[in-house]
């Protein structure tokens, strides 16, 4: 099977900006003066999304070996799945449910 014209060059140049945007990422990092520093991401507004988003970038940073905090304000106390999968790393995940129930 070939490839089409160009894809192989464009798939060079790809993996070219990526390298220098990951070296500039850790160079970055390398100067931060704290580096352990924690980060405060708020998800709000109507709609989907916020959830899965949240999700996502807690499963990257337990993957860098980070450690996470959630507040989760859903309608009621109940489990979920999310938090069922999330306790398998009870040393790095904190979850605390917050929620008044139907309104």
């Amino acid at each position: 099977m070939t490839e089409p014209n160009g894809s192989a060059q464009v798939e060079r140049a790809h993996k070219e900006r990526m390298r220098i945007v990951q070296a500039e990422q850790r160079r970055k990092r390398a100067a931060t003066k704290n580096p352990g520093q924690g980060l405060v991401l708020v998800y709000t507004g109507d709609g989907k999304g916020k959830s899965s988003s949240a999700f996502g970038v807690m499963a990257r940073a337990l993957g860098w070996g980070q450690t996470i905090g959630v507040v989760q304000f859903i309608k009621g106390n109940w489990v979920t799945g999310e938090r069922q999968f999330f306790e398998r790393f009870s040393g790095q995940v904190a979850w605390h449910t917050m929620g008044e129930g139907f309104t």
